[in-house]
């Protein structure tokens, strides 16, 4: 005959489970008022704003031709700005905003540091320009429609014009011959 063995009570149960979560959020210290799934785009819309925001700095100084500088100007205008914007909402969340643009994009903003001249500016249009604005571009729409809070649904779509101007412009230099 096994002994046995008494059950837990309920009370005990949920007891034991407020215990676990309270622990959890106590080592996690999260205080955000957004969803993760919202959370998340946030951070990871940080992080790219901060490459954009690097990545026009880098065509102003590296760029051989008088354009691509000017594109690199707008970039990182366009991006600081867009970039403060966000970081505001998301402290208005309890959300810490990143401090540094996370190493996949650290990695690719290395790549777009070759020397200056011809071989620079094709290169970065390609990438920078046509590449990353094709991608920043679908993933904002989608973020537009699907993250939950309103401010950051809004704060996505208020991006959509330029972003759709910035490939624009990225466009017109790749068809553009060089000088």
């Amino acid at each position: 005959m096994t002994p046995c063995i008494d059950r837990p009570s309920r009370r005990d149960c949920c007891a034991a489970l407020a215990m676990l979560l309270l622990a959890g959020c106590a080592t996690t210290g999260r205080t955000s008022r957004l969803a993760p799934d919202d959370e998340e785009q946030a951070l990871r819309a940080a992080g790219i704003g901060l490459y954009e925001l690097s990545a026009g700095r880098l065509a102003q100084v590296h760029a051989g031709r008088s354009e691509l500088q000017a594109f690199g100007r707008l970039l990182a205008e366009h991006h600081e700005t867009a970039n403060a914007s966000l970081l505001s909402l998301l402290q208005s969340r309890g959300v810490e905003p990143p401090r540094a643009m996370p190493a996949w994009l650290e990695l690719r903003l290395a790549r777009l540091r070759p020397g200056g001249g011809a071989g620079f500016d094709q290169h970065f249009v390609q990438v920078a320009g046509l590449e990353d604005h094709e991608r920043l571009l679908a993933e904002y729409a989608t973020s537009a429609s699907t993250v939950q809070d309103a401010g950051l649904r809004a704060w996505f779509a208020s991006q959509l014009p330029a972003l759709r101007s910035h490939l624009a412009v990225a466009r017109s230099l790749a068809a553009a011959p060089a000088a």
